[in-house]
């Protein structure tokens, strides 16, 4: 038993004393000793308000068409939601959270930052309509349900968690941990230079470990993209929207995900009939890899898979480290066979070798030519020592962190 509290049931003539219990999978609510009169299962079918004036006073459930209003002790309410967070439906989101502002929005959903009315802490709304694509609210439902059950099963340091979930007229909220900074997509549109090959190192460890865990779960992310990853000021990521995962093994043969980052199996490129695997975020993770070294779309359209050629010349005009060409080109292997699984990406040598001295070199290179360029000395780059020596001035000043920018110019 994870909580048991004394509670209230108000009448006109007399008051009835309840016990309530609470369990791993089920809450009951029971007078005495007698059969429990009240009872509902810790899933997000089920649904309960939670009371606030000057501070929590009671809870409320649905029984035979009615909410049925409890009192209890304002802390042991308190515990009660707590222990209910995610698990089950919450009404009246106005009580504790205050709307600001939207930032974001996907196919299916759009997202607003919440404030926590009580703590002030921020939150990430994710609103999910009830009816979409002509589906009934049952079906609507479960596919609801089946992205809040993965998401509350997995525990990973970059993977986004879920605080509450909350019923709102037409839209189901699901509360996310709010996470201070922005989508990859966006980062990179707004920076519109590549990171350091350091940075970059780091951002795919932890987007190759995360997906690492996922598979360990059996699940298969198959919306892995930039847009669904979201970047801190100190690089550290989280990954976000699993409203298409699945279980392996449970997966129909519809082509879901974003185009330029769908694997070319699911598309049927190669294959009379979509093939989803592991590897299928893998090709994504591929493709991100791309996107974080150049800046650039890596396919942009369908006919792209078809013509598909890898440009070696601009990875290696941008210093990318060999083994870095050889970890992307074997992410981007259009055999999904042969393509690399998350475990042996992670034991590939780019995750093994240091960057920070190629990305030191690769920001003295870059600086250098920006410079000479700006002197319009280009054509004599290197014969002047003084020109050097200005340089290695110019790089010491800009940028102490051996943090480099290279302007994209595919």
């Amino acid at each position: 038993m994870l909580l048991q509290f004394q509670c209230l049931r108000k009448h006109l003539i007399f008051d009835k004393v309840y016990i309530l219990q609470c369990f791993e999978k089920e809450v009951f609510i029971v007078e005495n000793k007698a059969k429990p009169k009240y009872y509902f299962e810790l899933s997000l079918k089920s649904f309960i308000v939670f009371h606030v004036e000057q501070d929590y006073f009671g809870f409320s459930i649905p029984y035979r068409g009615k909410l049925k209003l409890f009192h209890a002790n304002s802390q042991k309410v308190r515990e009660f939601k707590m222990l209910l967070s995610g698990k089950v439906l919450f009404g009246d989101l106005n009580q504790f959270y205050l709307q600001k502002h939207q930032i974001g929005q996907g196919a299916f959903s759009y997202v607003f930052m919440l404030q926590n009315l009580e703590t002030k802490e921020m939150v990430a709304a994710k609103y999910l309509s009830k009816n979409w694509k002509n589906k009934a609210n049952a079906e609507r439902m479960k596919e609801i349900i089946k992205e809040n059950n993965i998401v509350q099963s997995l525990n990973h340091p970059n993977i986004a968690k879920i605080k509450e979930v909350y019923d709102k007229n037409q839209d189901i909220v699901i509360l996310y941990e709010f996470i201070d900074g922005d989508n990859l997509e966006k980062y990179l549109h707004d920076h519109s230079t590549s990171l350091s090959h350091f940075d970059v190192q780091s951002i795919m460890r932890q987007l190759i470990l995360a997906l690492f865990y996922i598979h360990q779960q059996q699940l298969i992310h198959r919306d892995i993209k930039p847009s669904n990853i979201m970047i801190q000021s100190n690089h550290n990521i989280k990954l976000i929207d699993f409203g298409l995962a699945a279980k392996i093994g449970t997966i129909n043969n519809d082509i879901c995900g974003t185009i330029g980052y769908i694997a070319p199996e699911v598309l049927c490129i190669t294959t009379a009939q979509s093939i989803y695997s592991f590897k299928c975020d893998m090709f994504a993770v591929g493709a991100i890899f791309y996107k974080l070294i150049t800046s650039h779309t890596l396919l942009n359209d369908i006919k792209d898979y078809s013509n598909f050629q890898l440009k070696l010349d601009l990875l290696k005009k941008l210093n990318t480290p060999e083994s870095g060409i050889d970890l992307l080109q074997k992410l981007l292997d259009f055999n999904y066979k042969t393509r690399l699984s998350a475990k042996e990406a992670l034991s590939h040598q780019y995750f093994t070798e240091s960057l920070r001295v190629s990305a030191k070199k690769s920001l003295q290179l870059s600086q250098r030519n920006i410079f000479l360029a700006n002197t319009s000395q280009v054509s004599q780059i290197g014969t002047s020592e003084t020109q050097i020596q200005n340089v290695n001035i110019f790089n010491q000043n800009l940028n102490k962190r051996f943090r480099f920018s290279i302007q994209s110019n595919n």
